[in-house]
């Protein structure tokens, strides 16, 4: 994948479930994240139920929202609606 410069806007990429925790998913979601400077990077990182994607993202704001309510086989839902499959990238 190519990444561009996004921030910004939410961005998000779902690239993997893991069900291997015991009745838990695990997603592998790609979000821009800031460093301990300040830069916003693109950055996997390993998502659960009831998880910030601000807080997970190190405070970029147009994460505020996203707060993970549901791990499905395929997809992730977030408590503001948004929804997203696997293999899908949104930009909001």
């Amino acid at each position: 994948m190519i990444r561009t410069k996004r921030y910004p806007r939410a961005y998000m990429y779902l690239d993997y479930i893991d069900d291997s925790e015991k009745n838990n998913y695990v997603a592998h979601l790609d979000i821009d994240c800031k460093n301990i400077f300040g830069k916003v990077k693109g950055k996997t990182k390993l998502v659960h139920e009831g998880d910030s994607l601000y807080d997970l993202s190190h405070k970029v704001s147009e994460y505020k929202t996203y707060i993970v309510e549901e791990i499905g086989e395929d997809y992730v839902k977030f408590t503001n609606g948004c929804k997203i499959k696997l293999c899908e990238t949104i930009e909001r």
